[in-house]
């Protein structure tokens, strides 16, 4: 038997380019979502900074999946929010799904292959 789980509310954390862009196809499907943002602001978005565990508390406790589209640094922070919210998310079976993008690899040449072993860049793609 297949079962396939419906997806009501998402929860995604960072909502630059990658994030928004996410945000908006989910909402064109009837997707409830949540987006994070440093400031406070507009309606759908609460606010939270990976670096200020107060506004850890500003994310949704009821949510049926959470997508991370952050860096994830500074690592301690990354694994304190594990120990305090994320944890439950992955005990309870809910999909959990980091969005990354391979721009911040350092490649040699077009369209080299970017996996784990790949070193990051330390040239800044701000």
């Amino acid at each position: 038997m297949n079962t396939v789980m419906k997806v009501q509310k998402v929860l995604i954390i960072g909502a630059g380019f990658v994030g928004s862009s996410l945000a908006a196809s989910l909402k064109s499907s009837g997707v409830q979502v949540c987006c994070t943002r440093r400031q406070k602001g507009e309606e759908g978005t609460v606010q939270f900074v990976l670096e200020d565990e107060e506004t850890w508390r500003n994310l949704p406790k009821e949510v049926d999946g959470v997508i991370w589209t952050l860096p994830a640094r500074p690592l301690s922070c990354v694994q304190r929010l594990y120990c305090t919210y994320l944890r439950s998310i992955l005990d309870s079976k809910k999909p959990f799904i980091v969005y990354g993008t391979t721009g911040r690899y350092h490649v040699e040449e077009e369209h080299q292959w970017v996996d784990e072993k790949t070193i990051h860049s330390t040239k800044s793609n701000i």
